[in-house]
């Protein structure tokens, strides 16, 4: 999970330079950066316990079914997005 979010920090840090102020970014950043350690740390337990009494095969299962879930609502929210955006613009 470090790992991921260690990745796509710098990623994630230069998208937000874009989109908030300056102002407020300190602010931004620190409840960003808080809500992704409060859920690492939240989660990290939750993933051990269920790969302790269920096994690594049940964890796989559940993780690629939740990524076909995330991707799957990712994939409509972006696509009602764009066509919105498609019929503003006609």
């Amino acid at each position: 999970m470090y790992v991921l979010v260690d990745f796509l920090d710098p990623i994630i840090m230069g998208i937000l330079q874009l989109w908030v102020k300056d102002s407020a970014r300190a602010t931004f950043i620190s409840s960003l950066s808080f809500s992704i350690n409060l859920a690492t740390i939240i989660i990290n337990p939750v993933i051990g316990m269920v790969v302790f009494y269920d096994g690594t095969k049940k964890m796989t299962e559940f993780v690629t079914s939740m990524i076909i879930v995330f991707t799957g609502v990712l994939y409509i929210i972006l696509r009602i997005k764009f066509s919105h955006r498609n019929k503003k613009v006609k």
